[in-house]
């Protein structure tokens, strides 16, 4: 889980969007509560000039709790 993130982060750095894409997706799919892999999944959709905020299919949805709301 944490190396497809930190592989995603390093693509993504090194501007290889699509690549950086599928490792945080792997990171999702072993994880799917991990919400800085979905979180950076949107940052790469953005940042891809081919591809921007404007095509991203659908905002990635973020399940489970909130650590940061009050309970």
């Amino acid at each position: 889980m944490g190396q497809h993130h930190n592989l995603g982060v390093l693509l993504h750095n090194l501007k290889l969007y699509e690549e950086s894409k599928k490792e945080f997706c792997e990171a999702i799919r072993i994880n799917p509560n991990f919400a800085e892999a979905k979180h950076n999944l949107e940052v790469s959709w953005q940042d891809n000039p081919y591809l921007g905020e404007a095509n991203m299919p659908h905002k990635p949805k973020i399940e489970g709790e909130n650590p940061l709301s009050e309970g």
